[in-house]
């Protein structure tokens, strides 16, 4: 005669399931994380892009009034900074594609674990 499974036996196989579905939420507050962090990064470098455009602004109209070798130096490096920060930026743009296919995927890998408890 066979006996329907116990409540233990359920658990059990529901293990692996809830399993998968802590280990994407992990992986979507590792994510979230990251994705803080980088935003951070950007606020920074942005406030600093601002700062150094206005800094090299200032630094061409004074080379205006006296051309000296100091002020050229400056606005070479204030330059070179800029351009810095615009492979930050391009390098930035670049991310968020590859965290749309990242929670894209946790996205179907918990739907999976979801629908896999519910059934």
């Amino acid at each position: 005669m066979a006996h329907p499974p116990s409540s233990e036996d359920s658990r059990s196989s529901d293990a692996p399931d809830d399993q998968d579905f802590i280990d994407a939420l992990n992986d979507a507050q590792v994510s979230l994380d990251q994705l803080k962090e980088r935003y951070a990064q950007v606020t920074a470098a942005q406030e600093q892009r601002s700062e150094l455009r206005a800094q090299y602004s200032r630094t061409q109209s004074e080379l205006r009034r006296h051309r000296t070798k100091e002020l050229k130096k400056e606005l070479n490096q204030i330059k070179e900074k800029l351009s810095e920060l615009d492979i930050v930026f391009e390098s930035r743009l670049v991310d968020p594609f590859w965290m749309a296919i990242r929670f894209g995927g946790l996205g179907i890998v918990i739907g999976w674990a979801i629908s896999a408890i519910a059934n």
